[in-house]
């Protein structure tokens, strides 16, 4: 008996860390609710160009991402995963409110801006790789997947509703004329939500931990190894995806906000229908990472969200916007759940902190390269000899713009990141392996079961199996009323039991 309490007793920790994990989840989910999404047009606000503006978005990752690769030595000093990452948390959540009072420093408060964004994104970023160790050792490798996906569904209650309140809190304060006090509001809500967050975190069990250096995978070491892994593989392709991905990531908002001019309320509508069908979606991809494999729903999602560039091209027609980030929703979904899961599948508990340490840094060195390239094909491009007229005839001819539309500097970083994404997806489907024996589905059946197949793995057919519930009682009804028949009622009750 003696043997059996500590391994129970260690068993219920891990349960109610994962609890206290989703709480912690929804709490940073209202945080990224109330603030992600408007550091730029706070920026805008305060005077930023349309470069700047992509800064504000790209640099902080690629500073936050570098950061990451002292996050084994910062650990080691700490001695303890749970109290590095909710000090830091906190640290994160203090850092909104120098933000909001760079309106007060004059000229250079943009910079200021820039340069506190990109802190609070050092707190945020750098214990990711420790935070991804941490929970690989909290969860179940066989429901991986599927905890994820619902983890991130379950935190989706902060995340849309926290967005589309400061979008309306953000839109009402304009129109009163004070819209500073808007940003205020909204950044001391994520400032209270983060401290929230940082608290659940600080009560989550932290399993026995090898803080050693020689558990450190070295830069020149991977990059020496790369092409002859799988992970290696991964991370490549990644980095390059990311580079055409933040061409437009830092952009779309400036061009719903300032070129379509959106007002505040529908631009966060938009935002916030992606995150609800990309929480929505989660629990069902995160169940086909499960069944069908992390490689499969990694390259389908990919292909999904290299399609999405090209459909901004209608972007202009509100009601189509929608049903782009509707589409952008379902495919991140699927991608965001498999590369998490990939890395896991693919690194160990020695190598996880330094693997996802080169992985971040290499994506957010590419996003910022990614902006910056994006950033002056926007400027330029209408400086061109010759683009403005051949855009203009290319796409006013295939896509029927009004003409302040086909002038437009976003349509050529729409193109180039669209036909990036796919190229890249084609390319490297042949680099990457399965780790896991995983049943077999092809690629183009995968995103149609995700939405109607049974109603453990889809959305319609749920509605249909409720459909079919519904007409089997109505003809039993009837059979019994017009024949007393018991027989049939009680075998079309057998079945809907089922």
């Amino acid at each position: 008996m003696t043997t059996l309490t500590p391994t129970l007793d260690v068993k219920d920790k891990i349960r109610r860390s994962l609890v206290f994990s989703i709480y912690d989840g929804i709490a940073f989910s209202i945080m990224f609710g109330m603030s992600d999404s408007f550091f730029q047009p706070f920026g805008k606000f305060l005077g930023a160009d349309i470069i700047v503006l992509g800064l504000i978005r790209s640099l902080p990752i690629a500073v936050g991402s570098v950061s990451q690769l002292f996050a084994g030595q910062l650990a080691a000093i700490f001695k303890s995963r749970r109290r590095f990452i909710s000090l830091f948390a906190l640290l994160h959540a203090l850092m909104f409110i120098p933000v909001f009072l760079c309106w007060f420093l004059g000229e250079g408060r943009v910079a200021v801006l820039i340069l506190f964004v990109i802190i609070a994104n050092v707190f945020f970023m750098l214990p990711i790789p420790l935070w991804s160790s941490w929970m690989g050792d909290l969860m179940d490798e066989k429901t991986r997947g599927s905890y994820l996906g619902r983890r991130s569904s379950l935190s989706s209650v902060g995340t849309f509703p926290s967005m589309l309140a400061a979008g309306f809190i953000l839109d009402e304060m304009k129109s009163l004329g004070r819209p500073y006090l808007g940003f205020v509001v909204i950044f001391s809500v994520a400032f209270v939500a983060r401290s929230i967050s940082a608290w659940f975190l600080s009560r989550k069990y932290d399993p026995p931990y090898d803080y050693e250096a020689r558990r450190s995978l070295s830069v020149r070491d991977f990059v020496s190894n790369a092409k002859k892994t799988n992970i290696g593989s991964f991370i490549l392709y990644m980095s390059l995806l990311n580079f055409a991905m933040s061409m437009i990531a830092s952009y779309v908002d400036p061009f719903l906000l300032f070129s379509v001019n959106v007002g505040y309320l529908p631009w966060t509508a938009l935002t916030a229908t992606l995150l609800a069908v990309k929480f929505l979606f989660m629990p069902l991809w995160g169940r086909a990472c499960d069944r069908y494999g992390t490689r499969k729903v990694l390259l389908v999602s990919s292909a999904i969200i290299g399609v999405i560039p090209l459909l901004w091209y209608w972007g202009y027609l509100l009601p189509f916007a929608f049903f782009i980030q509707a589409a952008a929703g379902f495919g991140w979904a699927g991608f965001e759940i498999s590369t998490f899961n990939f890395l896991f599948d693919n690194t160990s508990i020695g190598n996880r902190v330094s693997t996802v340490s080169i992985y971040s840094m290499t994506n957010g060195l590419m996003t910022l390269a990614g902006s910056l390239v994006a950033g002056a094909l926007v400027a330029w491009a209408g400086t061109w000899p010759g683009v403005p007229a051949t855009t203009s005839w290319l796409v006013g001819r295939f896509t029927f713009l009004p003409e302040r539309f086909l002038w437009s500097p976003y349509l050529v970083i729409f193109l180039v990141s669209g036909v990036m994404r796919l190229s890249l997806t084609v390319v490297f489907s042949r680099f990457l392996k399965e780790t896991r024996p995983v049943r077999h589905i092809r690629a183009y059946h995968l995103p149609l079961r995700i939405i109607s197949m049974m109603p453990t793995r889809g959305i319609v057919a749920r509605i249909s199996i409720l459909a079919r519930i519904a007409w089997r009682k109505r003809a039993v009804k009837t059979a019994n009323s017009g024949e007393g028949g018991e027989g049939a009622d009680g075998d079309h009750g057998r079945g809907d039991v089922r």
